[in-house]
This record gives structure tokens, C-alpha cells and sequence, in this order.
């Protein structure tokens, strides 16, 4: 495994634990966590344009604290993600349709918390 393929996967599992637990309180994470993922697709991948754009609105979102807006990003990730998975190797496949799991049950938590 590559050194960026190893930090790709380090980023999704870092993700992933993230979304899981408490996501009233990733704020403080997410802006490094959407940072390094801008970064990663941005180096030898192909960048999803709509992805990066959609982390942008979600950065936008955190910092403003605008609840409806971070459930409706994140739930555009998911589908984001659900996507991208469908044209992955099968061991990234599993792990992004994972996070889109996690994406759209983190978007209905904040969701329901309004």
C-alpha cells in the first residue's frame, strides 16, 4: 500500500470514528478533517468537484453553526459517497459505503436534535 492510499485510509477511518460518536461535537475537528480531505482529493485522485464543493458549504455551515445546513451537507455527502464507492476497488468500496452509512445517520441525528 502507497504511502497516500495508507493516509487516505487513515483519514477514513479518522473520519469515520468521528462521525460515530457525539457529532454536536466534531465542530472543532471538522474544519481539519474537511481540510485534509480537500487535500487528499486534490493529490492523485480524481477531484469530485461536487465533493469539494460540498465540503465547503459543510465548513461554511460548522463555522455559521446552522444546524440544517450541516444535516442537508452531510446527507449530500452520503449520496456524494454512495456514488463514488459504486466505481471503487472492493476494499474502498466497503469502507466509503461505511461512511455514507455514517454520513446519513449523522445527518438525521442533527436532524432530529433541531
Amino acid at each position: 500500500m502507497t504511502s497516500q492510499n495508507q493516509d487516505s485510509q487513515q483519514l477514513l477511518t479518522a473520519t469515520l470514528q468521528g462521525l460515530q460518536g457525539d457529532v454536536t461535537t466534531l465542530a472543532p475537528q471538522a474544519n481539519e478533517l474537511i481540510e485534509q480531505w480537500n487535500k487528499v482529493l486534490g493529490e492523485g485522485y480524481d477531484t469530485r468537484d461536487d465533493v469539494a464543493d460540498e465540503l465547503y458549504q459543510l465548513k461554511r455551515a460548522l463555522a455559521e453553526g446552522k444546524a440544517p445546513q450541516i444535516a442537508s451537507s452531510l446527507h449530500t455527502l452520503c449520496k456524494l459517497t454512495r456514488r463514488a464507492a459504486d466505481t471503487a476497488d472492493d476494499d474502498t468500496a466497503a469502507q466509503l459505503r461505511q461512511l455514507a452509512e455514517t454520513l446519513d445517520d449523522a445527518s438525521a441525528r442533527i436532524a432530529q436534535s433541531r
